[in-house]
């Protein structure tokens, strides 16, 4: 485990290009191992999650508009529920293209119109299925954590990516068409590190 996090330290220290910087949080992240569920394993977990959500938005570039509103922040929001906790600081203020990275909870997904990344926790997600019925229509990336789901590469229909269990591992699922429709452009370098979902849920 120790090895793990001193990857992630280079992943935030060192100038790495995106692409290996990307895959040197996805090759360290043996995570479900006999005793996760120790308060130290949980953080740890939660500090992984936290590296792919920044990394991610490193590979996304959204709408014109969207930079012209907020030209210096990155607004990550949390869907009802704070699912990072203390990890989030391994991130506070890191920058993805110039804008410091700042988080906010939302109660309902309207709230999230203001939002550049939205988080959506497992425990929240039936009621963000219900609130979404009619679709998203405006540039927010949902992330959707279903790392807690047995059965590998579950992913959520409702999110525009989501955190998958691959094994030992973290992986992620992205919804190209989502993605599209959504207005946001994903890197290529991203989507070869990423199953790829056909699916036209939002």
């Amino acid at each position: 485990m120790a090895g793990y996090m001193m990857s992630l330290g280079r992943v935030f220290s060192t100038g790495l290009g995106h692409s290996r910087c990307l895959m040197s949080v996805a090759l360290a992240c043996l995570l479900f191992t006999p005793g996760a569920v120790a308060d130290s394993k949980a953080l740890q977990l939660k500090q992984v999650k936290a590296a792919f959500v920044l990394n991610i938005a490193k590979f996304v570039t959204w709408p014109k508009q969207v930079y012209q509103q907020r030209p210096e922040q990155l607004l990550l929001c949390y869907y009802q529920t704070d699912p990072l906790g203390a990890a989030f600081e391994t991130i506070r203020d890191k920058t993805v293209n110039g804008r410091h990275l700042k988080k906010v909870t939302v109660e309902d997904l309207t709230a999230s119109a203001r939002c550049d990344i939205l988080l959506i926790p497992a425990d929240a997600q039936v009621n963000l299925a219900s609130e979404a019925s009619q679709g998203v229509t405006w540039p927010v990336l949902t992330i959707a954590d279903m790392t807690h789901r047995d059965t590998a590469e579950v992913f959520y229909k409702g999110a525009l990516i989501s955190l998958v269990r691959q094994g030992k591992r973290i992986g992620f699922a992205v919804n190209v068409l989502g993605t599209k429709k959504a207005g946001l452009k994903v890197s290529s370098e991203l989507l070869k590190l990423a199953t790829i979902v056909d699916s036209e849920s939002r």
